[in-house]
This record gives C-alpha cells, sequence and structure tokens, in this order.
C-alpha cells in the first residue's frame, strides 16, 4: 500500500506478426526503498518459427536498483491455439541461470456474431 507506478508501452511487428519487439519505460515510487523514485524499464522480442508450431522468446527488464534480468525461450504449440509448452531459461545478470517448464492452457474465444 501507498506505492505508484506508471509505465508506457510499445509494440512494434515485423514480417506480418511473426515477429514482435516490446519495450516500455516506466516509474515506480517506492515507500520502503529509500530512493524512493524508480526507473523500470523493459525490452522483448516474440518470433514464430517453423511452421507456427515453435516460437522463440526473450526479454531483459530491470529497474535502477539493481542489475538487470533476463530470460530466453522455446514454446511449442502442442495443440495449436489451445496448448503450449514453453522450456525457458532465466536468471539475472551474474547470477546462475535456472530453468523451467510450463504448460499453458488456451480457450479460443469467438465473439458473438
Amino acid at each position: 500500500p501507498g506505492n505508484f507506478y506508471a509505465y508506457a508501452p510499445l509494440t512494434w511487428s515485423f514480417f506480418a506478426d511473426n515477429l514482435l519487439v516490446h519495450g516500455n519505460l516506466g516509474y515506480l515510487y517506492d515507500i520502503k526503498d529509500f530512493r524512493h523514485h524508480i526507473g523500470t524499464w523493459n525490452l522483448a522480442l516474440e518470433g514464430v518459427l517453423v511452421n507456427d508450431h515453435f516460437e522463440i522468446a526473450g526479454e531483459v527488464y530491470g529497474d535502477t536498483r539493481s542489475l538487470p534480468y533476463w530470460q530466453a525461450g522455446l514454446r511449442w504449440w502442442a495443440v495449436r491455439g489451445l496448448v503450449r509448452i514453453d522450456l525457458t531459461a532465466l536468471g539475472q545478470v551474474g547470477e546462475v541461470p535456472q530453468g523451467s517448464v510450463g504448460v499453458s492452457l488456451f480457450r479460443i474465444v469467438q465473439k458473438a456474431p
């Protein structure tokens, strides 16, 4: 309670949405941090590989208090538009990376006529 934040996101699309680049700059007022005013940032990309069943994703992000964090991974659509498997490596710059495996379930919602 008492913190305030704001950010401005931007996304650029290339190659008919087969490559997306996301970025944002932000501001955080943290009442518990002695510096109070903290800048935040993010740069990410998502790309489609091999017939829309495989995607890559990468991201770096951080704030003005610490070293940046990163993550990179491969996504496989086991059932296109419904079930996706994510293999991801992640960590903070200068630290030992970790890995994760995730399963995402999606539901396709269509607009009523």
